[in-house]
């Protein structure tokens, strides 16, 4: 047992937190005392910072501002630096660098792997599909790239589980909807006006 010298409440030494240079092992003021005393300190400290960053504004008040124009955020660096950007999430995502990418879009002619149709002239458009058995979502190495598709052509094999089968009977039963539809469509008769 032990008496807190602010408090003068005796506690028993688990009410005190420890501090192996005193002679009993643990702190001269309780928990709860100690606690309240570092809560006065922060709000204390807070107000002086507080205080000391509002003059410190009102006195520089042009220099602060010249600086936050000045400073340039990470979004202004990723916009003035594109290239830069797409390099690094090419490499951490697929292990690629920029010309391997750029083989593949020459291998492929410039054309969509999935669809045979030109690939968007914008690199970001442009996926790098893989093989999502081997590695994991969102990353390739060299021996489960697939090509290069267009962001359509892979958001549809990738909600198709990439199952080729999925995809036929898929098509199929389009093509059939479609000749369906279009003979209900021409069935129907003209109308003078539109409301």
């Amino acid at each position: 047992m032990k008496r807190c010298p602010q408090c003068q409440i005796v506690k028993p030494l688990g009410g005190f937190a420890k501090d192996p240079t005193k002679r009993d092992g643990v702190m001269s003021h309780c928990k709860t005392c100690t606690n309240a005393a570092r809560k006065a300190r922060y709000w204390a400290r807070l107000d002086h910072e507080r205080q000391r960053s509002v003059s410190y504004y009102q006195e520089n008040r042009d220099r602060v501002l010249g600086r936050q124009r000045n400073s340039g955020s990470a979004a202004n660096w990723y916009r003035a630096h594109p290239d830069e950007v797409w390099a690094n999430s090419l490499k951490k995502a697929h292990g690629m660098r920029p010309d391997q990418w750029y083989q593949m879009w020459e291998d492929q002619d410039g054309l969509c792997y999935l669809g045979g149709h030109p690939l968007p002239e914008e690199r970001r458009k442009v996926a790098v599909d893989h093989d999502h058995s081997h590695c994991s979502p969102g990353s390739s190495c060299a021996f489960c790239r697939r090509g290069l598709a267009c962001s359509n052509c892979n958001t549809a094999i990738g909600m198709a589980g990439d199952d080729p089968e999925r995809l036929r009977i898929l098509a199929d039963n389009l093509e059939r909807a479609l000749i369906a539809a279009r003979q209900r469509i021409k069935s129907v008769p003209l109308q003078d006006t539109l409301y």
